[in-house]
């Protein structure tokens, strides 16, 4: 193994001052941005000639951050994906009991999904300019959402058995090469195996917005809450807002109440029954905000308002079991619109060889 050498930088984020210990072989660029669980910066790979991101990992001094970094590293190296963000490389300044921070180095995409959202207006990059395109708005959003689907369907595929847990506009990003647009997940610390032999699951998962109402109210949760949470972000594309945005899990609990219903007879724990008795709950209103009026009018109208509605009622459906899976939705024949220069219709995304 080539011994690595390594050069200090020092970024200005705010009023802060962000260091980074870089291997040799990057020279960085500019910060990024800071996350949940530590900055990235843009670089430049002096080996490869191309440009990339880092991800300086926050220092894990407690067992629920060193778990969080493990995750990321682990399912980064092993998940090998067309619409998952690729892991090209790893460092550390320090080995062994002096490690304190971890550097992974990822392709450079252009935009996460949160940055096309709040674009104005009047920028033709505004996601919902986008999908509202009356051209090839459809043809976009098909395209958005089957890269999803397939990027959801090769995590929880057996063999995988991944749930993301914070799938958010923030952890999806955007690469735009002329008119097509390639979708990819990233942030793995939240992230779960399925066979991990862990006591609980924590509840300390998916962003209040997007957050599904099991994680709330039984904690008990298994794949379908990353398709609730593409349920809000299908929402949030269309009407360019935050479907559920509440500040705290009771306000959010008794908003996706109001909007999605529930089942006659669901247990509810006793703060929120009380709550339920209002008249004002009960009925889904997803087709009354999505309505025809509520749905983009595209020229050729190749996803129709009624699927748009069948697939946001199948995605925000509050019974777990009853949601729409990855693999279901990825097959589902409105996708076959999306076809390639031959003029045949786009295979599925995820028949890369399994290697975790």
């Amino acid at each position: 193994m080539t011994n690595r050498t390594f050069t200090p930088y020092n970024y200005k984020f705010g009023q802060e001052s962000v260091p980074f210990v870089l291997d040799s072989d990057y020279d960085g660029v500019r910060i990024l941005k800071a996350g949940r669980q530590g900055y990235i910066i843009q670089a430049y790979d002096n080996n490869q000639g191309r440009v990339v991101a880092i991800k300086k990992m926050k220092q894990f001094n407690d067992a629920r951050s060193a778990l969080q970094v493990y995750r990321e590293f682990c399912i980064s190296r092993h998940a090998r994906h067309r619409n998952l963000v690729e892991l090209l490389d790893a460092f550390s300044p320090k080995t062994g009991p002096d490690m304190t921070e971890i550097y992974i180095v990822y392709e450079l995409m252009d935009y996460s999904m949160r940055d096309l959202l709040v674009l104005p207006k009047e920028n033709n990059l505004n996601l919902k300019n986008m999908v509202w395109d009356k051209k090839n708005g459809d043809i976009f959003l098909a395209n958005v959402l089957f890269q999803l689907f397939c990027g959801l369907r090769y995590l929880h595929r057996p063999s995988l058995a991944v749930i993301h847990r914070d799938v958010k506009p923030e952890n999806i990003l955007f690469r735009r090469n002329g008119n097509h647009w390639t979708v990819k997940f990233c942030d793995w610390g939240l992230s779960r195996h399925m066979r991990e032999n862990e006591p609980d699951q924590t509840g300390y998962v998916v962003s209040y917005p997007y957050r599904a109402p099991e994680i709330i109210i039984t904690g008990s949760y298994g794949f379908s809450v990353d398709l609730w949470s593409i349920g809000c972000i299908l929402g949030e594309m269309i009407t360019g807002k935050i479907l559920f945005e509440r500040k705290s899990p009771n306000e959010l609990i008794y908003r996706i109440l109001y909007v999605v219903g529930f089942p006659t007879g669901t247990d509810f724990p006793p703060y929120i029954s009380r709550e339920l008795e209002s008249s004002i709950y009960g009925q889904c209103r997803l087709d009354e905000i999505f309505s025809d009026a509520g749905l983009p009018n595209w020229d050729n109208q190749r996803l129709s308002k009624e699927f748009i509605r069948w697939l946001i009622r199948h995605l925000l459906n509050y019974t777990p079991q009853e949601r729409i899976t990855a693999n279901d939705a990825a097959h589902l024949p409105q996708f076959n619109i999306l076809a390639n220069p031959a003029g045949t219709p786009l295979k599925g995304m995820d028949d890369e060889p399994e290697t975790f």
